[in-house]
């Protein structure tokens, strides 16, 4: 029962030291709040005497009778931090819970729920467990030894700390201790320990990480009770220098390719390099060294590196960018050593071109020269302007192509792919062309250099519905053995060819049939692909067979529209 009641009074200053503290804000902080329920797994009744602190605040509070807490913790105003809630009670699993908590505000915590141990034997009565921290020990340091930062290996080391009571057993989490780390000795360079405070947590433990600046040396660091003489001073860390600069390596290129000057479209190309030494580290902030740039294989157009030259940084890279000229072609960037130009990298291509709009690379390419466009509208054409420069190369993607048509519809512009092609479409529409003359004019214009204006156009044939005529002769007779040769005209109402995908197909019920009787029509504005001729014979000569009746069928199949016709006649 003393032992009870000693542990109860202990609590109960414990929570008034937190009552009282509540009162005495540090100016310029507020309280974050996290409230919630703590119960039993077994049966869900409410866990009373719970013990609620997170891993990083000294703040505590235990459940009340309904399970219930109401932790408050001390924060610069507007602050916000996410926190490792932990509830524990003896003889139950320890519970953590991510939070996010923000000075002035509530956060309403999901219901916790305690699980026993599997062998626990405890009643649920009072938190017993450790006495107060007496001691501490060092569990880990590891590894000992580092490289500086940036150099690409290990730059820190994890510090794990436990505090301990007059027993030598770690301190549970009513007797949780702040622990403090200091340098004793700092190497340089920036290195430091995160976090340099930390609250022991159920086991009595505390994690951190010393981290390795940007210079060699030793790091001697000390561990101890806030706001006592309890310290202990860890082993050294031996942080370590790079080598020598051995070798450079390319870690970058933004572009392979870039634009000539003046063209508007991206002229500029940055790339970064990596110094190492013999090990394939790259050297640290402690080694600067400077290397140099050239542009190999100039064309002679005015481009040119900036800067060209410049020291490493901390991560042992150096960066220069390539500003294109007037000129297309490809050069070199070449990276060595400003003391030693025998440490070099592979030299780096990069590609100068997409020049202005040049007259003699323009043109205007419709996917189809002839489409079923002169008795329907809505049929669609696409158009694609090509555009080079000058040296034969696309001009820059974005370069604006205008577009006009004397008949249908043609969407007004586009712009260049990195490809050169400016793509849009053609609508068949108002206005149609003459029937006597059923073509559309395509023009297409850009700017090239000086302001020059260029055009080009292109011709697109609006073809009509299907015919078929003029089939000569219009009957036959044929003898045992004889053939006729037939002549006949497939065609639009104005006399010109069908579409491409077209097909003309001759059958016969009697003889056989040679000639264009199977016919496949490309895409063509020429007016030949609109006569055409076969022949038909007895194929049956060997046989006195009367005379019967036979029929020859023309069939067209067409984007303009399906047609027949059919030739009667007799054969022996």
């Amino acid at each position: 029962m003393r032992k009870e009641s000693l542990v109860i009074i202990f609590l109960g200053l414990l929570l008034w030291g937190c009552e009282e503290k509540s009162t005495d804000l540090t100016a310029g902080h507020e309280y974050a709040h996290l409230t919630g329920v703590v119960k039993y797994a077994a049966d869900l009744t409410p866990a009373n005497m719970a013990f609620v602190r997170t891993q990083t605040h000294l703040e505590t509070t235990l459940t009340d009778s309904s399970g219930a807490y109401d932790l408050p913790i001390e924060m610069p105003k507007d602050a916000q931090e996410a926190v490792v809630l932990e509830v524990f009670k003896e003889g139950y699993l320890t519970v953590d819970m991510d939070a996010v908590i923000l000075a002035g505000a509530t956060t309403p915590m999901p219901v916790i729920t305690l699980e026993r141990y599997l062998d626990s034997t405890l009643l649920d009565t009072t938190i017993t467990g450790s006495g107060v921290p007496v001691s501490l020990a060092l569990i880990s340091l590891s590894p000992e030894t580092l490289g500086v930062t940036g150099t690409g290996g290990v730059s820190s080391s994890q510090i794990v700390c436990e505090a301990r009571d007059g027993n030598g057993n770690p301190v549970d989490s009513v007797h949780a201790v702040q622990i403090e780390f200091e340098l004793l000795e700092d190497p340089g360079g920036g290195a430091y320990v995160y976090p340099a405070n930390a609250v022991t947590d159920h086991e009595g433990r505390v994690f951190t990480t010393f981290y390795a600046g940007t210079e060699a040396g030793v790091a001697i660091i000390q561990a101890g009770f806030a706001g006592q003489s309890v310290f202990i001073v860890l082993p050294d860390v031996i942080i370590y220098q790079t080598g020598e600069p051995a070798s450079i390596a390319l870690i970058s290129l933004q572009y392979d390719s870039i634009a000539v000057r003046g063209t508007g479209a991206n002229e500029v190309t940055t790339m970064t390099f990596e110094v190492r030494d013999a090990g394939g580290s790259p050297l640290s902030l402690a080694q600067p060294t400077e290397v140099n740039f050239a542009v190999q294989g100039s064309m002679g157009g005015g481009e040119y590196l900036y800067p060209t030259s410049d020291v490493t940084d901390a991560l042992g890279r150096v960066s220069t960018s390539l500003n294109s000229g007037t000129i297309s072609g490809v050069v070199q960037i070449a990276a060595y050593l400003a003391e030693d130009s025998t440490v070099a990298c592979t030299p780096v291509p990069i590609a100068i071109h997409s020049g202005f709009p040049d007259q003699a690379h323009f043109a205007v390419i419709p996917q189809y020269i002839n489409f079923p466009g002169f008795n329907y509208y809505g049929i669609i054409d696409s158009i694609r302007a090509l555009v080079g420069d000058i040296y034969a190369n696309p001009v820059p993607m974005g370069t604006a192509v205008y577009f006009t048509t004397d008949a249908g519809i043609i969407e007004g512009s586009a712009t260049t792919a990195a490809d050169g092609f400016a793509r849009l479409r053609l609508y068949s529409g108002p206005p149609s062309p003459p029937a006597e003359y059923p073509f559309g004019t395509i023009v297409a214009q850009t700017v090239g250099q000086g302001g020059q204006i260029l055009t080009d156009d292109a011709l697109v044939l609006f073809s009509g519905v299907t015919q078929i005529y003029d089939a000569d002769p219009s009957t036959f007779t044929i003898a045992n053995g004889a053939s006729q040769t037939f002549t006949y005209r497939v065609s639009d109402q104005n006399g010109y060819p069908l579409a491409q995908g077209t097909q003309i197909s001759v059958e016969s019920t009697a003889g056989a049939v040679l000639g264009d009787v199977d016919v496949y029509f490309p895409d063509t504005q020429s007016q030949s692909w609109t006569y055409f001729s076969f022949v038909l014979f007895d194929n049956n000569t060997e046989e006195a067979d009367p005379p019967v009746i036979a029929a020859v069928a023309i069939t067209v199949s067409s984007p303009n529209g399906d047609a027949s016709l059919l030739i009667t006649g007799t054969m022996d």
